[in-house]
């Protein structure tokens, strides 16, 4: 069916950069509905929203405890869902329970309930039917659960969410645990992982019971701009693009550029993070022969422009874990060659053909040899993997097509 309203459970949009790429997909499905409604669900909110479709209004969702809500919390410790949910961290996750675990379990289940009454007092407030509605939650988290406790109250509601990699890898957590998976895969309508490694991980995870439920719906990227094939200059820049923290492992990529062999070469770097200065202290150190643009937190327009604009020669990701990067689809849209490590679902979006996978244990020595050999190579090998890369994005990762494609896949839940 075809819904009037869209109700989306954000973390950051759309006031933070934690998810630009929102701003395509609400671009492209905003014109099926009448009405679209952000919950952004983020505890400190003090500033104006990015510029949004007309018929699209924001409302902000503080989940922070106050001493009143924790004493409320009280009141869940002895609910049916808190109960089964303690036998499935034995069943599903194999791990034993300890106050750490009642602890997360209460902290999602409360912040949970809290975005539920925002939910329901919308509904309320503005008078929504929501028999008419579609909800969408962007994360598998406590908005996904949200949207479960709303299903369990109104059984006819549609309630979707999306899985991307941090609330799928459990593995990485402390414990190895996320909460209340079973219940938001037995509630909600569809769960769209945006990866085929994502969705295995679930199904592995869970049991071949919710395969049905799961289903891969991949992002994408806008990009109308006109790639550039041959190179007209005779120095070399590689980019990258993420936040500077640890999990990035950056600090391997100055690693690896600091043992090329190739001369001038430019590291661009788009993002920032408690890593800068000492990545920007740590090049000087031992590769002060690489030329560093660290262009910090800019527009997304502006990467795409400056791809336009500029002959970039490789794009590189060597992070410990990932989903399929939007980055990466970004560089591909601008016909950019990716050198990534082979983590998530990273493979689903690069092959030999447009590009080079390399292993997590990283050998730099052997990645710069790859890079150093890559730069050297002929002018029909760089135009040849340039245009496999462009051509990946328009079959996989052009946003015009997936976003229609995932609104479609909704009219008829």
């Amino acid at each position: 069916m075809s819904y009037k309203n869209l109700v989306i459970l954000t973390a950051s949009y759309p006031y933070f950069n934690g998810e630009f790429f929102l701003e395509d997909e609400l671009d492209i499905i905003s014109t099926y509905y009448e009405n679209i409604i952000i919950l952004c669900v983020h505890p400190n909110i003090n500033k104006e929203p990015k510029t949004l479709p007309k018929n699209t209004i924001v409302i902000p969702i503080d989940t922070r405890f106050t001493i009143f809500k924790k004493i409320l919390a009280i009141k869940y410790v002895f609910h049916k869902n808190i109960r089964e949910e303690l036998f499935n961290v034995k069943k599903v996750f194999k791990i034993h329970v300890n106050l750490k675990v009642i602890k997360i379990i209460l902290n999602e289940y409360l912040k949970a309930n809290i975005i539920l009454t925002s939910i329901e007092d919308l509904l309320s407030s503005k008078k929504i039917n929501i028999d008419n509605t579609l909800f969408y939650a962007y994360w598998n988290d406590d908005k996904a659960l949200a949207l479960s406790l709303l299903k369990l109250k109104n059984p006819n509601s549609i309630c979707i969410c999306r899985a991307h990699r941090w609330e799928i890898e459990y593995e990485k957590q402390t414990p190895k645990y996320l909460p209340f998976k079973k219940l938001i895969f037995d509630t909600l309508n569809k769960v769209y992982t945006i990866s085929e490694d994502g969705m295995n991980s679930l199904i592995n995870l869970l049991g071949n019971k919710y395969a049905s439920k799961i289903e891969v719906s991949r992002l994408g990227k806008k990009n109308n701009r006109k790639p550039i094939f041959e190179k007209t200059n005779s120095d070399f820049v590689i980019c990258s693009c993420s936040i500077m923290i640890p999990r990035k492992r950056l600090k391997l990529v100055i690693e690896i550029l600091s043992k090329l062999k190739t001369k001038n070469i430019t590291w661009v770097h788009f993002g920032d993070g408690s890593e800068r200065k000492f990545l920007e202290e740590y090049i000087k150190e031992i590769a002060n022969h690489i030329t560093i643009d660290f262009k910090g937190i800019v527009p997304n327009k502006y990467i795409l422009d400056f791809y336009a604009s500029n002959y970039v020669d490789l794009f590189i990701n060597v992070s410990e874990s990932e989903g399929i990067p939007v980055s990466i689809m970004e560089a591909q849209s601008a016909s950019i060659p990716i050198l990534a490590t082979n983590v998530g679902g990273l493979s689903e979006i690069i092959d030999i053909e447009n590009g080079f996978l390399i292993d997590k244990d990283i050998d730099i020595y052997n990645t710069a040899k790859i890079i150093d050999d890559y730069l050297m190579s002929s002018e029909d090998n760089k135009i040849f993997k340039r245009k496999k890369s462009h051509q990946n994005w328009l079959a996989k990762y052009d946003a015009n097509v997936n976003y229609l494609m995932f609104n479609n896949k909704n009219k008829i839940l």
